[in-house]
């Protein structure tokens, strides 16, 4: 082992030689610490250097002790005493020839016991004025806290800087809450795992972060409107951004420029799009009753979000005013979040509905085919308003096809739908495994049965579902 390990170690420092002598590469080397010449972007040379343990870090480099080394001799200088290097960096400038060590710069907060920090500083820190000792002091807003040292005797304060927002308040003051980095930084981060105010209190609380109680009552809230239009923002940017990157995978050169003047009209350019709505409160299997969903559509090319909806069917305000205003009917002004007053299954729909609108009056596009669940009642929802059309003059009362709860607007053109191949598998899925829960007298059909069918229909769909059902018929009876 040890004869294959010298082995290796010549091989490796032979192919290092190679190199260096193919690209001429020379450093330099300052005594027993071997250097290396960088340039940096204004062409003045940086040397940096690897300090030995027996390196003195206050002893100065001298600029007669700079000589070259040939690139054979540096590697195996430097092979020979890895073991004894240390990993601490020393920067040799070329006007002070003094080394300085620099440390690695970790950014970021951290979370440390007050009272300990606070005594190891009182303890072993004195005024460089007055030699009289210094006191630890802080300034917390939320959980963003400014700390100060303090001198009595000479009235000097050094404060620590605290990263600020934008979010100013409207009274213009600085001190509130919103103003600070970390208060905000916090509130996204409990939004991104689905949290709220009374999550945000239950971990400060945990954390031993000061104002658990006042942040999840008052301050979540503040701050979570005064996000909510910058949040909104970028996500309308990174939309169209998907946008754009979808008409101009799906439309030609010529019809996407025309299109980014404005002048292409919906009805030429349509789109292949995948729709699904998610819901905040999962359901059980018997209940349906998320207050709030996200409707989204993906394009079929970019595979970006190229649309959403958020749908609420209620909104924490107006509860709060109606019951601590029962005798007043009309709820103050303000930024009301509830959209939708049906079932919680009928937000899919109009999450599409509304989309589909939005599509063809707005963004100039319409949805020409949509992947989607099998769900019949958007399908429904997704056609023609006949009774419009017959008062307009575009359909006949005799031809009006037997159809209801139709939405769509006559002018727009109405998509097409296509089945996705995980809702396929998963609902034929789903009423294999209710048989196999019944009686055996009832059904025969057990889980192993049941597991296996599933994959057979799985594969199934996996070699027709790039036929048309009615023009390739035959074939799919063939493989069938």
């Amino acid at each position: 082992m040890a004869k294959r390990k010298n082995r290796q170690r010549i091989l490796n420092i032979n192919r290092m030689k190679k190199r260096l002598c193919d690209k001429e590469e020379y450093p330099i080397d300052f005594g027993d610490a071997v250097v290396s010449e960088e340039t940096q972007e204004n062409d003045t040379p940086r040397i940096v250097a690897e300090k030995t343990e027996t390196t003195n870090e206050d002893e100065s480099l001298p600029t007669s002790s700079v000589k070259k080394m040939p690139p054979c001799r540096r590697e195996l200088k430097m092979l020979s005493s890895t073991s004894r290097i240390r990993k601490t960096s020393t920067v040799v400038s070329p006007d002070n020839h003094a080394p300085t060590e620099s440390q690695e710069i970790c950014g970021g907060n951290r979370l440390v016991d007050w009272e300990s920090l606070r005594s190891m500083i009182e303890n072993n820190t004195i005024c460089i004025h007055c030699q009289s000792p210094l006191k630890l002091t802080e300034d917390t807003v939320g959980i963003a806290t400014s700390i100060h040292l303090d001198c009595r005797k000479c009235k000097i304060k050094e404060k620590t800087v605290n990263l600020r927002t934008k979010l100013r308040s409207d009274k213009g003051t600085y001190k509130v809450s919103e103003s600070y980095a970390t208060n905000v930084q916090f509130v996204l981060g409990v939004e991104q795992i689905g949290g709220g105010p009374a999550d945000s209190q239950i971990l400060i609380t945990y954390l031993g972060l000061p104002h658990s109680s006042s942040f999840g009552s008052k301050t979540f809230g503040k701050i979570e409107a005064k996000i909510r239009p910058v949040i909104k923002k970028i996500c309308n940017e990174s939309i169209e951004k998907g946008l754009d990157e979808e008409v101009q995978k799906t439309r030609t050169s010529e019809d996407y420029a025309r299109w980014k003047e404005g002048t292409l009209p919906a009805q030429a350019n349509g789109l292949t799009v995948c729709y699904d709505m998610g819901w905040n409160k999962r359901s059980s299997g018997n209940r349906y009753d998320s207050i709030s969903g996200h409707g989204i559509v993906f394009g079929a090319m970019s595979k970006k979000v190229i649309a959403y909806r958020a749908v609420s069917k209620a909104c924490s305000y107006c509860d709060i005013f109606k019951k601590k205003n029962s005798e007043i009917a009309v709820v103050d002004t303000h930024d009301c979040v509830r959209n939708h007053w049906g079932s919680s299954k009928s937000m899919e729909c109009e999450a599409i509905l509304h989309i589909t609108k939005d599509a063809w009056e707005n963004r100039r596009y319409h949805l020409h085919c949509i992947c989607s669940d099998d769900d019949t009642t958007m399908k429904k929802i997704l056609r023609h308003n006949y009774d419009q059309m017959i008062r307009d003059g575009l359909l006949e009362k005799a031809n009006k096809p037997k159809a209801t709860s139709v939405r769509l607007d006559a002018h727009i053109i109405e998509p097409q739908f296509i089945a996705d191949f995980n809702h396929r598998i998963k609902s034929v899925g789903r009423a294999l495994y209710k048989l196999a829960g019944m009686n055996l007298s009832e059904s025969k059909v057990t889980n192993d049965i049941a597991k296996r069918l599933k994959l057979y229909w799985s594969e199934l769909l996996n070699k027709v579902k790039h036929l048309d059902i009615e023009k390739d018929w035959e074939i799919i009876n063939k493989k069938c």
